[in-house]
């Protein structure tokens, strides 16, 4: 998995969380070092737990929010898409290049009983999100595609 940096003074840059305890903080001993006076010094640490991955807040000053939701003092199990902000700093989570549908980490579900609108050689259809092709779910999930209903453009 990486983390994709969409707001904040790091944004546009991406971060692989390539090792088991993956740590986040404004202290230049963390895996990914944000320089911001909202950010503690150890701020929250991603860990794989059993092929998941998981994101604690350490007693932050400020807090850790998952999709605009404070963390409490439980570890809370990230999906792709999920935004993370610490700080003035937003982190999308996306899939490594490569990595595989079934890879450890959930992937993002669309919320049932909603339609995504495909356009794809001019044409739009309107299909429930379990008949979508697996490329139009992975187009779903682009940082810059949010909302629903989504247009989605395949290619031809």
């Amino acid at each position: 998995m990486r983390l994709c940096c969409i707001s904040g003074p790091l944004q546009g840059r991406e971060f692989a969380v390539d090792k088991d305890l993956f740590r986040i903080g404004a202290s230049q001993d963390n895996d990914l070092v944000i320089a911001d006076d909202y950010v503690s010094g150890n701020h929250a640490y991603l860990r794989y737990d059993r092929g998941t991955l998981r994101l604690t807040d350490q007693h932050s000053k400020n807090g850790t929010f998952v999709n605009n939701n404070r963390l409490q003092d439980t570890p809370i199990t990230l999906n792709i898409g999920d935004q993370i902000r610490v700080g003035n700093s937003i982190f999308e989570v996306v899939r490594t290049p490569g990595q595989p549908w079934n890879a450890p980490v959930q992937e993002k579900q669309p919320p049932q009983g909603r339609d995504i609108n495909i356009v794809a050689s001019g044409e739009a259809n309107r299909l429930p999100p379990h008949q979508l092709a697996s490329q139009a779910v992975e187009l779903w999930e682009l940082p810059r595609l949010r909302g629903y209903p989504e247009t989605v453009l395949a290619k031809e």
